[in-house]
């Protein structure tokens, strides 16, 4: 499936419809969503998050995780095993639960 824009429309005002045109395409209720940081903004990834997507991101990460940070802590000087993942759940308030935010799992490998 292709879809084309004009050349001076942001992929932030694209994505999100591309997705949603071959989910009616194909009939499918959920689709999960695979990106790396060079394709995935901020607004992207809040657009994608708040249709209540499936999704999995490479994102850069400006400062080191707190599931790392503690990790650490625990074990100063102490090389991170090869394939260790660290698994940090972010759990959505009522609050959220209730405006459509699902609980979240961010994975550090």
């Amino acid at each position: 499936m292709v879809e084309s824009f004009e050349g001076n429309k942001a992929e932030t005002k694209t994505m999100l419809p591309v997705i949603r045109s071959f989910m009616a395409a194909h009939q499918l209720p959920d689709v999960t969503v695979v990106a790396d940081a060079g394709m995935i903004s901020d607004a992207n990834q809040n657009a994608i998050h708040d249709a209540g997507l499936s999704f999995l991101f490479g994102t850069r990460i400006t400062e080191m995780p707190y599931a790392i940070k503690k990790w650490r802590e625990k074990r100063p000087g102490e090389d991170n095993p090869d394939g260790h993942v660290f698994t940090q759940p972010w759990p959505a308030t009522q609050t959220q639960k209730a405006a459509g935010r699902r609980d979240k799992i961010i994975y550090y490998q």
